[in-house]
């Protein structure tokens, strides 16, 4: 890198260094939290910020229609990241005193809590150490878009957000059957996740204002906020249909979780088509190429062009294509 000539020029192969450290996405996330932050001395909070272990740690919101496992899920995939696990209710009981005295008051009276109170109460506990250190899982909420806005404005915004679906008469069917555990309130199911261990089925309780009219009311609610809030996720959004198994709604999401989100840092695109023969893959890997300025490797021409060359993999290779039993076929130049 020459520094005496202008524009500065970067070498090639420093791009695809800082792809592999990640370089470029760390970037990109130190300047977010100084957007976010604005600190004094944004150097110091450089510093500091670049000291931590590891700040790639899971941020992930789950919304749902009642009954539809988003509690269950949460709690699962908050366990199998190692994360803490974020609810409306322990969000409060978590506060400090001032704070949950102030919205208890609004739950006592039964008045929705203001957005501004919300939003000082979950950013409070994103601040503790669990969540920093080992991300955090948060279900439930935000309950309207002004709320997940607000909580944009104060840079809270996940990395992944879970969306669980289903019919609402799945739904009014399933919470007819749900039970808690008024110990550890964990939630579980007389049809679809009774509990193994006599102790627990003898403590299980009906859930607390979960008729069928109430089930109905929080539908129609429910629906009324979802679409507003989805436009303000939609970029890192996946839909999970509910409606099946647990194991498999936890297999979907937690797939869904370990991909990255898609990230705005300069990268180098790697493409990999796989198909029978016959199913246009080189069609398509030429359109790619063209489309994207990319190179476009064939296999097969990289395996004709070593058994023409006689090197050592091709002279190995020539066999498997001469029985057919790659697929590739070596045309003749002699005719």
């Amino acid at each position: 890198m020459d520094a005496t000539k202008r524009p500065l020029l970067i070498p090639p192969d420093f791009a695809t260094y800082a792809e592999r450290h990640g370089i470029f996405d760390m970037y990109k996330r130190l300047l977010e939290q100084l957007i976010i932050k604005k600190p004094e001395d944004p150097l110091v909070f450089m510093v500091e910020h670049l000291k931590k272990e590891n700040d790639n740690v899971p941020q992930i919101i789950i919304l749902g229609p009642p009954a539809s496992g988003k509690r269950t899920m949460a709690k699962l995939i908050a366990s199998k990241l190692r994360a803490a696990h974020l609810t409306p209710d322990n969000l409060i009981s978590e506060a400090n005193i001032d704070t949950r005295k102030e919205a208890q008051g609004y739950l006592n009276s039964k008045q929705p809590i203001p957005t501004d109170l919300w939003v000082k109460i979950v950013k409070s506990r994103l601040a503790f150490f669990d969540c920093i250190r080992k991300g955090w899982v948060m279900d439930g909420f935000p309950y309207t878009a002004q709320q997940a806005k607000a909580l944009q404005a104060e840079g809270i915004y996940p990395k992944h957000f879970v969306l669980l679906d289903a019919a609402d008469t799945v739904l009014i069917e399933r919470a007819a059957g749900k039970r808690i555990d008024p110990k550890t309130g964990d939630i579980y199911h007389i049809t679809f996740d009774w509990p193994s261990n006599p102790d627990i089925e003898m403590r299980l309780e009906e859930v607390p204002g979960n008729t069928g009219n109430d089930i109905v009311d929080k539908l129609v609610v429910y629906h009324r906020h979802i679409d507003d809030i989805i436009t303000c996720y939609k970029e890192v959004m996946k839909t999970i249909n509910a409606d099946q198994p647990k194991g498999d709604v936890f297999a979907q999401s937690f797939t869904f979780l370990c991909s990255e989100s898609r990230s705005h840092a300069p990268h180098n695109p790697r493409i990999l088509l796989l198909g029978p023969t016959g199913s246009g893959k080189a069609v398509q890997a030429a359109l790619l190429a063209n489309k994207y300025n990319i190179v476009n490797v064939s296999c097969g021409q990289l395996i004709r062009q070593a058994i023409v060359d006689e090197t050592k993999p091709g002279l190995a290779a020539k066999p498997y294509v001469d029985k057919n039993m790659l697929g590739i076929i070596i045309k003749d130049s002699t005719n």
